[in-house]
Formats: C-alpha cells, sequence, structure tokens
C-alpha cells in the first residue's frame, strides 16, 4: 500500500484525507493516472481540518465524515 486515505464525497466532487506529510507525493502520484479526464487534483489542506471522535455515532449536519471500520471503539473521522 502506498498511502492509505479516507475519500468523502460532497457537493462539489470529492475530498481525500490522507496524511499530511505525503500530500505532495499522494497529488503526483494521482495525477499521473487522470491521463486525459477533466479533472482537478488540488491541495485544500488549508480549507479542511480533520477532526477524530471516539464513540460518536451521529456526524453534525455541517462535516463530512465517515465511521473509521479499522477500530473496534466506534471511531468517527470528520472533515471540517
Amino acid at each position: 500500500m502506498m498511502y492509505e486515505s479516507f475519500i468523502y464525497r460532497n457537493e462539489d466532487g470529492y475530498l481525500i484525507d490522507c496524511d499530511s506529510r505525503v500530500v505532495t507525493d499522494f497529488i503526483f502520484h494521482l495525477r499521473q493516472y487522470r491521463l486525459r479526464s477533466k479533472v482537478t487534483i488540488d491541495d485544500c489542506s488549508t480549507q479542511w481540518k480533520v477532526v477524530s471522535e471516539w464513540n460518536s455515532t451521529e456526524a453534525a449536519s455541517n462535516e463530512l465524515s465517515a465511521i473509521d471500520s479499522r477500530c473496534d471503539w466506534n471511531m468517527r473521522r470528520s472533515l471540517l
């Protein structure tokens, strides 16, 4: 596995949550495979922040979130 990430869908497209240390390399890797598709891949780390919550069952209405199934204790990752 080269990069571990979470993918969220919003009204503008998709947001990919990955480790901040590999953002530049990950974007370079993704751009290699877009070929001639009209896809824009940008770094939005200044606009979005990742928050982790334990024992959370619901997300707030203004955030994108997903259950992290790697954990046994109901961990939710959210983009704010």
